[in-house]
């Protein structure tokens, strides 16, 4: 079936509009890849504008696994806001508000 011209240039302007929005989308995750991929002195060599890196070096990911991750407090599978328990935790209720709305509540 043969489209017509207004057809025809409504489905140009979609691809085109479609192509241009998935770059738009496409091209920051890209961007940080390659950028988490090659090394300091190429990047610095470019002014930071890197979207195909000619060299690859892994040691950002190297120093983000040693020095930031050891750091981390480990989280424990019996605490209950961390485990798959998710239980609330009781807050203490010094002033007994708890015990007096409970006893308004109940009537006399």
């Amino acid at each position: 079936m043969k489209l017509t011209r207004g057809e025809s240039a409504f489905a140009t302007t979609n691809y085109i509009v479609l192509t241009l929005l998935t770059l738009v989308i496409v091209l920051p995750f890209w961007y940080v890849i390659t950028v988490s991929i090659t090394p300091y002195s190429e990047f610095s060599a470019k002014d930071g504008m890197v979207l195909f890196p000619t060299s690859f070096s892994f040691e950002y990911y190297a120093y983000l696994l040693k020095k930031r991750l050891a750091n981390l407090p480990r989280l424990r599978q019996y605490d209950p806001q961390y485990g798959r328990g998710r239980a609330a935790r009781p807050v203490p209720d010094d002033d007994r508000r708890l015990r007096a709305c409970r006893e308004k509540a109940a009537g006399p």
